[in-house]
């Protein structure tokens, strides 16, 4: 998937990523395995964000509904 932007979305955190990992798993997990499952859904929550938000603008709303969150995820 192309990236949208460079930038770190921050909405998840090394440290979140990293507890979550090995309390599913019972595993420990890499900083570059992390560092690359960050990378990775930053792309994908930027990508999605940037859709619905042209789907609301579209239908001239300034509100992203929960409609235009589900078709953005679909596309991506």
């Amino acid at each position: 998937m192309k990236k949208p932007t460079d930038k770190p979305t921050g909405v998840l955190k090394p440290t979140v990523v990293t507890a979550y990992v090995k309390k599913a798993t019972g595993l420990r997990v890499a900083k570059d395995a992390v560092a690359k499952f960050i990378a990775d859904f930053d792309a994908v929550i930027a990508a999605v964000v940037k859709e619905a938000k042209r789907l609301a603008l579209d239908e001239r709303r300034n509100t992203i509904l929960k409609k235009d969150v589900a078709a953005a995820i679909e596309k991506y």
